[in-house]
């Protein structure tokens, strides 16, 4: 399965929740789930095989232990298809080096290997568009934007007076399901961090209403100083 969608779509966390489902899941004699990520494989130098074993060897040194699994248990589990390897981030590699991925990642699901791939929509059209073929064998579920409704009923939540402060917010994005601001918050991320940095009761969240246009709105909710007050409001 190729997950697809824009930046910050919640790709990563769909693989993450969709691993720990399929442990949860999991009966005896099952293949087991790994999320890895994709960043720093080449697949020009290194085949999936190899590197799928290297990566769980890295990850679970624990079965490196000749003494309790034999040699080469790491590989031994990739070659019986015993695992599941969700990888998150095609769209993370070098662009020269995604067409070869899907190649690679191909030649593994025409086996019995069952794989969960991440990527944007836009990276992963160029590089089945380069191929000439999607992912072999390969269903592709594409990640949709928010809608206002959604945005509207996430953004007051947990707050004081958050209905009321936040109501500029949604009754423009009804009256402007697709306006820049919209757009804006079309992604679980920016919505997120839209919430956080207009989380403190000095903000004024209607503020958002005002800018001229998606950039402006999406770089005062990324901006450094709200990004540190996320970390901080979060700390435990």
């Amino acid at each position: 399965m190729a997950i697809i969608g824009m930046a910050g779509a919640g790709k990563t966390s769909l693989a993450v929740l969709l691993t720990l489902g399929l442990l949860k899941e999991r009966q005896d004699r099952r293949e087991v789930p790994v999320l890895l990520n994709l960043a720093g494989w080449d697949p020009r130098k290194e085949h999936v095989d190899i590197w799928l074993a290297r990566r769980l060897a890295e990850l679970y040194p624990a079965l490196t232990d000749q003494s309790r699994f034999g040699r080469n248990a790491a590989m031994q589990l990739v070659d019986r298809a015993w695992i599941v390897p969700v990888l998150d981030g095609l769209d993370e590699m070098p662009p020269a080096l995604r067409t070869d991925a899907v190649v690679a990642l191909t030649g593994v699901s025409t086996r019995d290997q069952l794989l969960v791939l991440t990527c944007r929509t836009e990276e992963y059209q160029e590089a089945i568009t380069a191929i000439g073929t999607p992912l072999a064998y390969a269903a592709v579920v594409e990640l949709e934007p928010l809608t206002g409704q959604q945005v509207g009923e996430y953004l007051p939540g947990w707050q004081i007076n958050g209905a009321q402060r936040w109501a500029p917010v949604t009754a423009h994005l009804r009256a402007h399901p697709h306006g820049h601001l919209a757009q804006a918050l079309s992604t679980p991320l920016m919505v997120y961090l839209a919430r956080t940095a207009y989380t403190p009761p000095y903000t004024e969240p209607g503020a958002l209403t005002r800018f001229a246009d998606r950039a402006a709105v999406e770089r005062t909710c990324s901006k450094p100083t709200c990004l540190s007050f996320l970390v901080n409001y979060h700390r435990p």
